[in-house]
């Protein structure tokens, strides 16, 4: 038998209604699927929160995402988020050879990393906060969070839509967009030349 079995999930935006009261969405069972997507869809965003129920399989599947990613030799980590509390983000992997991948991804260039932060709940089971543990995570990354894929997960019903929505984008904020390339200036006369005058061997003459 297999010890992790595929299960094809499928995930989706959350309405502004079920976002204000998570007791809602818990009772739904996670609603419609329509414009549903998988993990692979979930990995392209840069910050995700997952919601999903006590014994849905979410600590399992972060697990099982991370070891994909690294496999397929790309910078993924496993954080359980009550450690990363108590011992801050090196402290708190446990996996072989983590910690030396995470300085080397920090030391340089241009590589995205995956971070899967399970769970809220647990975290605040403990004792504790929700924004402290963003910010030691955020402190600890640096400059390198313009390059992290975030996703944290949660028990709808322990999940606060205001206060740890804040937490998360206060903490962790997206890369400001590339600015805009403009095109060098040219004047009336040159670009007049540029497209009247002939050219031979790629040059005007």
């Amino acid at each position: 038998m297999p010890d992790f079995v595929e299960l094809s999930r499928c995930f989706r935006d959350l309405a502004g209604a079920e976002l204000d009261n998570p007791d809602l969405f818990a009772s739904l069972g996670g609603g419609s699927l329509y414009g549903a997507d998988g993990w692979p869809g979930v990995l392209r965003h840069r910050r995700v929160v997952l919601l999903a129920e006590a014994g849905s399989g979410k600590t399992r599947e972060m697990r099982e995402q991370a070891a994909r990613l690294r496999a397929e030799d790309r910078f993924a980590f496993f954080v359980a988020l009550d450690d990363l509390d108590r011992s801050g983000l090196a402290g708190s992997l446990r996996a072989s050879g983590q910690k030396r991948a995470l300085a080397e991804w920090l030391a340089g260039g241009n590589s995205p990393a995956w971070f899967f932060l399970d769970s809220v709940d647990e975290l605040k089971l403990v004792g504790g906060k929700f924004r402290c543990a963003l910010e030691l995570f955020a402190e600890e990354i640096g400059a390198a969070l313009d390059r992290a894929h975030v996703a944290v997960s949660c028990r709808p019903t322990d999940w606060r839509p205001v206060q740890d929505m804040e937490a998360v984008r206060a903490a962790l904020p997206l890369p400001a967009p590339a600015p805009l390339l403009q095109p060098p200036r040219v004047t009336a006369d040159e670009a007049f030349a540029a497209v009247t005058l002939p050219r031979t061997g790629g040059h005007l003459v």
